[in-house]
């Protein structure tokens, strides 16, 4: 049985869902000075998740942390914001992601298995690495695996015996993490929330955070130059994921960006449109987008990767006709911005 501390850290445990139910918490209930405490941390775990796409590892109080996960659930529903909701669940899922790398393999065979339903126990020790490993079954592995779009997850890549694929320990958390991430926001989507008269100030305050730290231009729209009917179908889905706040792979962003920086975006461009993004991080994204322009760093300017790559990394959505004569997004690009230019100034003379 998981404690008050692990319920803490995994407030989405078997465990802390019954504690929070046998205490029966209505909405009214909040409106009293003794909740005051659950509800600043409430709204302090999704402060921290729309400043920074973290939240704090540390607390003071057990029972506290407990309760106020569900209520911060709860005003994540209350602001209706996608954005936010995909950002709060992505933040709750990265703590609770750290803690899992810390704990032994009893404990996140524990979780894995009561919670999710995973079928998971140990394999042994990875010979080539020293480390002890996990064995997950086939079904669980692949439903997580599929979201995470690097090579190195995809099932080609990985051991598989009799249905079962081997997994490190921090590779069994990071599958975790989204699988906790699924949870959040299907509990988030669950829940129809009216805004009460008590909680009116502090979903105020939450409100002109989420506009703050958007910008007034949520969606940033192309520079009048691009032509957003010559962009091939891998960029456009990857400027789409971003616009409407879905986590897109490290590789699909530096795809991206490298695409646009070449198509005419300036750096503001990118920046605005990446503000939108569940995880953005201001720092780490004005540094990768000045470096892959070539003002920083190395003072090279990158172009995007060639479609074999973007194959590699699941990152071709579509293939139309041209997409099989060509080898490169950029090349895709060039052959019909010609037509798609002749068009729209065809269309404006008439």
């Amino acid at each position: 049985m998981l404690g008050k501390t692990d319920q803490a850290k995994y407030p989405i445990v078997p465990e802390a869902v019954e504690f929070v139910r046998e205490r029966r918490l209505t909405v009214d209930e909040l409106s009293d000075q003794s909740y005051t405490s659950i509800l600043d941390r409430a709204e302090n775990r999704l402060r921290q998740a729309i400043e920074t796409g973290s939240i704090s590892s540390e607390w003071q109080d057990d029972n506290v942390e407990i309760l106020s996960f569900p209520v911060a659930v709860y005003l994540a529903t209350i602001l209706h914001d996608d954005w936010v909701k995909r950002r709060f669940a992505l933040a709750e899922s990265r703590r609770a992601s750290r803690f899992l790398t810390n704990e032994n393999l009893d404990r996140i065979i524990e979780i894995a298995s009561k919670t999710f339903d995973w079928k998971v126990d140990h394999s042994g020790t990875d010979m080539n690495k020293g480390i002890q490993t996990l064995r997950i079954d086939f079904k669980s592995y692949v439903k997580n695996a599929v979201r995470i779009r690097e090579p190195k997850w995809k099932l080609t890549n990985r051991q598989l015996n009799n249905g079962f694929v081997h997994v490190s320990k921090d590779e069994a958390a990071r599958l975790l993490e989204e699988e906790i991430q699924i949870r959040i926001l299907s509990r988030i989507s669950e829940t129809v929330a009216e805004e009460p008269d008590f909680l009116r100030e502090r979903i105020g305050r939450l409100r002109n955070l989420v506009a703050e730290r958007k910008g007034t231009g949520t969606f940033w729209e192309l520079p009048k130059a691009v032509v957003f009917t010559a962009i091939p179908s891998c960029m456009r889905n990857l400027y789409n994921s971003v616009q409407s706040g879905r986590h897109i792979s490290h590789a699909g962003r530096f795809a991206l960006t490298c695409f646009l920086v070449n198509i005419g975006a300036s750096q503001e461009d990118i920046m605005r449109l990446f503000k939108t993004a569940a995880d953005f991080d201001e720092r780490k994204t004005r540094y990768q987008v000045e470096h892959i322009a070539g003002t920083k760093g190395g003072k090279t300017k990158y172009t995007p990767p060639k479609c074999a790559t973007l194959k590699t990394h699941g990152l071709c959505i579509s293939p139309d006709q041209i997409c099989s004569q060509i080898s490169h997004p950029l090349s895709y690009y060039r052959r019909r911005i010609r037509p798609a230019l002749h068009k729209d100034r065809k269309h404006a003379r008439s």
